[in-house]
């Protein structure tokens, strides 16, 4: 149910947006992800991220609140939760994007 509403989010952005979110789930789907230093994690999705214009940016990020607020009034739990975070459930620990 959650990941079908998070397909719904993901299906409706931009094109841009679109393409952004594949690209960090393509890097950030490896196993092997999790063996690079979490600093290097980081400037590797961020720089799918910078690469966006600032109104991609802002689409991208009001996409992430609102899956995470979706999945937090469900109470759904990790793992199920990480599906919220459209910056890649597979992430790993943190990386954060400031505006």
């Amino acid at each position: 149910m959650s990941l079908d509403y998070i397909n719904n989010l993901i299906d409706g952005a931009s094109e841009e947006v679109r393409n952004a979110y594949n690209e960090i789930v393509q890097i950030t789907g490896t196993p092997d992800f999790y063996y690079i230093p979490k600093k290097q994690r980081f400037i590797m999705v961020n720089a799918v991220v910078e690469d966006l214009s600032g109104q991609h940016q802002d689409e991208l990020m009001e996409l992430n609140l609102k899956a995470k607020k979706y999945c937090r009034s469900l109470n759904v739990d990790t793992p199920p939760y990480t599906l919220g975070n459209i910056l890649g459930s597979r992430l790993g620990n943190g990386a954060i994007l400031t505006k």
